[in-house]
């Protein structure tokens, strides 16, 4: 198996939310799962594994986004987004939460880095979109302010 068909496997595990995926033939047996989780049995036919996926994801999240009211933060990496500093801890904002430019609204992990993001307005947390512990995309609204 290529590297660019396992990238291709961890594209689809990201474009239908899955947290585990199991793919076995007849030379291989390759499991993904995020961070934390005990895989289930789930089941994919192989030959459909690596069809190639029209972008009706794209165009959903930006209708989603043109749905949105007020001024939309979105995540400028992928990774896994999390509320908290530590799952021990409160999170970074919640709703009715005030915030100012430069104040930390949560962090997006991705390949072992810590990101801190950090709004680009002033406002109050209206909506949060995404849960805690959740992939998210490129450009993905993960909140709003109003």
């Amino acid at each position: 198996m290529k590297i660019e068909e396992i990238r291709q496997l961890a594209d689809i595990m990201t474009s239908h939310n899955l947290e585990c995926l199991e793919l076995e033939n007849k030379d291989i047996k390759i499991c993904l799962k995020k961070a934390g989780v005990t895989p289930s049995a789930i089941a994919i036919p192989y030959a459909g594994a690596f069809a190639r996926q029209d972008e009706p994801a794209q165009s959903t999240q930006e209708e989603v986004s043109e749905a949105l009211s007020g001024k939309i933060v979105t995540s400028p990496i992928v990774g896994v987004f999390y509320a908290a500093p530590s799952p021990d801890e409160s999170p970074f904002v919640s709703l009715g939460s005030r915030v100012s430019k430069g104040d930390t609204l949560c962090i997006v992990e991705a390949m072992k880095m810590m990101n801190e993001i950090t709004s680009d307005f002033d406002g109050e947390v209206s909506r949060i979109l995404v849960e805690d512990g959740q992939m998210v995309e490129f450009g993905q609204p993960i909140m709003t302010l109003i």
